[in-house]
């Protein structure tokens, strides 16, 4: 019988994720890291429209991707990046 989970609590991340910061000119580099995902630059305010599973999200000039477990994608500020996440080798 598995474990019941509490409702609630802490927990940390055991694998490392890749990331990819979308400088608004490297569109290829962005669409390259997220598939199998489909992507296309926006019309407007050069924005990259990424379409998951799980709907779609679109990532603007200076925010950081991360592809973590099962292709997951999350974006973020660089400021929020670099609160969440630590740099590994």
């Amino acid at each position: 019988m598995k474990n019941e989970l509490p409702k609630s609590g802490i927990v940390r991340r055991k694998i490392n994720e890749h990331y990819l910061i979308y400088d608004g000119d490297n569109h290829e580099a962005v669409q390259a890291f997220v598939k199998p995902f489909d992507s296309h630059v926006t019309k407007k305010k050069n924005k990259i429209q990424i379409v998951t599973s799980r709907g779609a999200t679109a990532v603007e000039p200076g925010e950081v991707i991360i592809k973590g477990f099962e292709n997951r994608i999350e974006i973020f500020s660089q400021s929020e990046f670099e609160e969440t996440y630590q740099l590994t080798d």
